[in-house]
């Protein structure tokens, strides 16, 4: 039977697939119509030729389910467990007619007996999925009635509007996640807040004949242990695929993000950028998979035309690196309105942190002033937005977490910004030394190519999840300070790391 003959009269409800949860489902009418079950029903089988699509919009009617049924047909109806994903072949989705296990609220037969709402916020809490009318959500019509399911507005560029895969109720235990990128500075952090909270972390780091696990040797021995680590290269579409199987959320962080280098080498910016990001969404399309979080930058945005910079700022290149991801970004767009993946996009504003290489600019000028006769940067005047590690796990979580930030593309920053020249006096005010500041050639960008400055407004992510950093700049700073200290040997503060 095809999907299109089944309808509720005059209700419309949509089935997230591999969430095996309903959506927009009128569960008075269902009371009302369904006055006791005997038994299940068995298995219907949908041929459709875009049910590779993860988002699937059935129609049911109750005289087709009855129809199906066979014998006491008003006895049974659907229950929010009902929906349930089978990558079969052929394009074959299998789902499940169930009874409801109750009689009505009016006449229950025991204490016991559950009601469909009850049972539906249950299957909500295991998906982490409100039940609730995407239209009412995402302002305005969804998919199925024809519209885009964009959020439009302020709010940034929409990507797409799938009922979410998770909630911001949620809990991580036991749920399973894939960090690509996991071995880098930011994926690292993620992967031990993930693990401290119980959740089933595949870390995907990019594979290197010496086997280590870069930053994630130094994830205190417990939780490292608890890791599952795969490695590969996201350039891989079959390693990709095989890491996604059976994920319940991907972030997505793997990317190379050396801005100077990509002037040097910009082709391998888009194998893995472009190319990677890719293979990460279509692994999720072809999985269902719940929630995809894509690591976007405020290197996007260029040189701010205003300030603070909020996500309808226009997107500016200034580097090849930026370009890649304005690509990777507009790649999770369009998979979102095309084929209903269920992306969410961060854009981080300049992390910094424990464990981040002297490729960045704080650990850079950290390392020369506690190591160096003096400390060397590029241009003094540009002003950068920095954002403490711990804040933006935070941030990458509540952004899986939250129903609010699918189709968006939420900035995460705070608020403040802070040129390089200050922030090199204020490390050595911190240090209480005296060090010559020098600006670099070797360390200056392109003619035309340097980024100015970026001030981060978060006022989205903060209305959407409640999110806001609460490291002051000093904290972080002194933090960043200990870790370079004590690990010395990862500092070579002499070499320019680009």
């Amino acid at each position: 039977m095809d999907a299109h003959r089944l309808a509720f009269p005059d209700r419309t409800f949509n089935a997230v697939v591999g969430c095996s949860v309903l959506h927009d489902f009128d569960w008075d009418r269902a009371l009302r119509n369904v006055p006791r079950v005997r038994k299940p029903v068995g298995w219907i089988r949908f041929s459709e030729p875009n049910l590779a699509n993860p988002r699937i919009f059935l129609q049911k009617s109750v005289p087709s389910l009855k129809r199906l049924a066979g014998d006491s047909p008003d006895e049974y109806a659907v229950t929010a467990r009902q929906i349930e994903r089978s990558l079969a072949t052929g394009g074959f989705v299998r789902v499940r007619v169930e009874p409801f296990e109750f009689l009505h609220p009016a006449t229950p037969s025991n204490s016991s007996a559950s009601s469909p709402v009850s049972r539906g916020r249950s299957a909500e809490r295991r998906c982490g999925t409100r039940l609730a009318r995407s239209s009412s959500r995402h302002g305005g019509r969804h998919p199925a009635d024809g519209g885009t399911g964009a959020p439009s507005g302020p709010g940034g560029r929409g990507i797409s509007s799938p009922p979410p895969g998770v909630d911001g109720a949620m809990s991580w235990s036991g749920r399973r996640v894939l960090v690509t990128g996991a071995a880098g500075f930011l994926g690292s952090h993620l992967c031990e807040r993930l693990a401290a909270r119980g959740a089933e972390v595949t870390a995907f780091v990019r594979y290197g004949s010496r086997a280590d696990a870069g930053n994630l040797e130094l994830v205190p021995r417990g939780l490292r242990d608890s890791l599952r680590v795969v490695r590969g290269n996201v350039e891989d579409a079959a390693l990709v695929e095989a890491a996604v199987a059976g994920q319940e959320v991907v972030f997505h962080l793997a990317a190379l993000i050396g801005i100077p280098y990509s002037y040097e080498a910009p082709r391998s910016y888009v194998r893995t950028n472009v190319d990677g990001t890719l293979h990460v969404l279509e692994a999720a399309r072809r999985h269902g998979t719940a929630r995809v979080v894509l690591t976007s930058t405020s290197e996007v945005y260029g040189t701010a035309l205003r300030v603070p910079m909020d996500e309808g700022h226009p997107l500016r290149a200034h580097s090849p690196y930026a370009a890649t991801k304005v690509a990777a970004d507009a790649l999770g767009e369009a998979y979102g309105r095309s084929f209903g993946v269920p992306v969410a996009v961060i854009r981080p504003f300049n992390a910094y942190g424990p464990r981040q290489s002297a490729r960045a600019v704080v650990p850079a000028i950290v390392s020369q002033a506690l190591f160096g006769p003096e400390v060397r940067i590029g241009a003094r005047d540009p002003v950068r937005d920095l954002t403490f590690v711990s804040d933006l796990v935070d941030a990458f979580l509540v952004v899986a977490e939250s129903a609010g930030t699918v189709g968006r593309v939420v900035n995460a920053g705070s608020g403040t910004g802070i040129s390089v020249g200050a922030l090199a006096r204020e490390v050595l005010s911190l240090l209480g030394v005296d060090r010559p500041i020098v600006e670099d050639p070797e360390r200056l960008r392109p003619a035309g190519s340097e980024v100015e400055r970026l001030v981060c407004d978060a006022g989205l992510l903060r209305e959407l999840t409640g999110w806001a950093p609460v490291t002051p700049l000093r904290d972080g700073l002194a933090a960043v300070v200990r870790f370079v200290s004590e690990n010395r040997a990862l500092y070579r503060p002499e070499v320019y790391a680009t």
